[in-house]
């Protein structure tokens, strides 16, 4: 018969890395998911003879999709153990090296690593590992990209108890900059980046507005002031119709006003997915001009 470890975790034993996947929040919404293909369209809108649609260039746009999304996604996810796995080691008494005073670093370094519980630390260092090795196969741009992430992670948590607001603008950094880069480098290379407005605006100035628009959002989820969407919001309108997006900046605008009217109330959920539409709608005015 089966114990109650084998039947709750059955296949644990099988594999020294436990990969999971699975939808951990709604489709529609700004994530990471998204900004990375908003920088595959931004590229291709800038110059569409880069695009590769053979069967390894899609196998890259899958590869880097996968490591935007799901590995800094975990990456973020686990660096928020990092914090309590140091609280809880200082209460915990771990097995030592022989001769080896209690305190000592040889002790520490042994007990981190044969703990069974509090091994979130362990699996933020595993994830980095693939990461990075997946990244070496896509090039220089995702090497130095997942090492940004693996820093700004490491930030977030140790900002996140007494700074929550600097951890989650870290965390849009995360969720939607580096993706959005990621995506534009997957078909070009940064030396071919070239110093022209329109270049620059699909660089720069787009995601770190959308970063912005989704920091708002998080403090706004958090219980902070609503003048953060209000402030991203108008930022965001104003900087589509300095770069003349005209129609983009309208129906942006329109919407972070239908946001705010006092009925109908909308829940999160239509929030997030009403600030999406305005992603979609830019990259379709893109596309179009």
């Amino acid at each position: 018969m089966a114990s109650a470890s084998e039947q709750n975790n059955g296949s644990a034993s099988l594999s020294l890395i436990d990969l999971q996947f699975r939808q951990r929040w709604s489709l529609w919404r700004i994530t990471a998911f998204w900004a990375f293909i908003a920088g595959v369209i931004m590229t291709l809108v800038s110059d569409p003879s880069v695009a590769d649609w053979s069967i390894r260039g899609l196998g890259r746009l899958a590869l880097g999709l996968i490591l935007a999304d799901a590995i800094w996604g975990a990456m973020w996810a686990q660096a928020a153990m990092l914090r309590q796995d140091v609280e809880s080691a200082r209460n915990v008494r771990l097995p030592g090296w022989p001769y080896a005073t209690e305190h000592a670093p040889g002790t520490r370094i042994l007990g981190w690593l044969t703990a069974e519980n509090g091994s979130g630390s362990r699996d933020m260092w595993l994830v980095a590992v693939v990461g990075l090795g997946l990244a070496l196969f896509l090039g220089k741009p995702a090497i130095v990209l997942t090492i940004l992430v693996v820093i700004f992670s490491i930030l977030g948590a140790l900002l996140l108890p007494a700074y929550p607001a600097a951890a989650r603008f870290l965390k849009a950094i995360v969720g939607v900059v580096l993706p959005w880069w990621l995506g534009y480098l997957m078909l070009t290379t940064a030396s071919e980046i070239s110093v022209q407005s329109s270049t620059l605006n699909g660089v720069l100035l787009l995601p770190g507005l959308f970063a912005l628009l989704r920091f708002a959002l998080d403090q706004a989820a958090a219980g902070a002031s609503k003048a953060w969407l209000w402030a991203a919001g108008g930022l965001l309108a104003v900087g589509l119709f300095g770069v003349g997006l005209y129609f983009a900046a309208a129906i942006s605008l329109v919407i972070i006003l239908f946001i705010f009217l006092p009925r109908p109330r909308l829940n999160p959920k239509q929030t997030e997915l009403l600030c999406l539409l305005s992603l979609g709608v830019t990259l379709l005015n893109l596309a179009l001009a």
